[in-house]
């Protein structure tokens, strides 16, 4: 598939359900090895999520963790990618979507479903739960219309960066709304 096709394809799926794009975008790594995910872990990943990370969110985190809270990361995105940025953060747990992975090899399938839409909001449920957290004084962030379900789930919902749907459900529901930049 070429690449416009390709990105027309995912932004579409992704308007549609958040579930089934990222089920199809992760496809993509099928083939990969834990071993050339670990190369890159060693030799790129920080320097990647240097680039990605807002400096508002490590400040954020930062202020979080010197209140004594523990910070959680929950995500759509695949677990082994997302280690390093867990890492980096110094957040406390990671809850990301898990590949399926057969002789150290992903198979571009996951195992359960991808932590989006209301299965994002029945993992910081049970992340409450195993990490006994109060879901009431609980912070969220998020930036996608998809994550609403998640947002909802918790005392104390933040729209960072939103989409335009939720910006809109932000503003309503009168949650804080941030702009990060890089």
């Amino acid at each position: 598939m070429a690449l416009l096709p390709k990105l027309l394809h995912y932004a579409v799926l992704d308007m549609v359900d958040r579930t089934v794009f990222n089920i199809a975008f992760n496809r993509n790594y099928r083939g990969i090895t834990i071993e050339e995910i670990n190369s890159w872990r060693n030799r790129s990943a920080q320097a990647f999520w240097e680039r990605k990370v807002f400096p508002q969110a490590a400040s954020e985190v930062q202020r979080l963790k010197q209140e004594g809270r523990l910070v959680v990361i929950l995500s759509g995105g695949l677990d082994p990618f997302l280690q390093p940025l867990a890492q980096r953060l110094g957040a406390d747990a990671l809850y990301a979507s898990q590949p399926e992975i057969i002789n150290g090899v992903l198979t571009g399938n996951m195992t359960g479903y991808p932590l989006v839409n209301g299965y994002k909001a029945a993992a910081v449920k049970d992340a409450a739960r195993s990490l006994n957290l109060n879901l009431q004084d609980t912070y969220a962030y998020a930036d996608s219309y998809s994550d609403r379900f998640f947002l909802e789930a918790v005392g104390k919902p933040v729209a960072v960066n939103p989409s335009r749907r939720l910006r809109k459900l932000a503003t309503q529901r009168s949650w804080p709304i941030r702009w990060w930049r890089r």
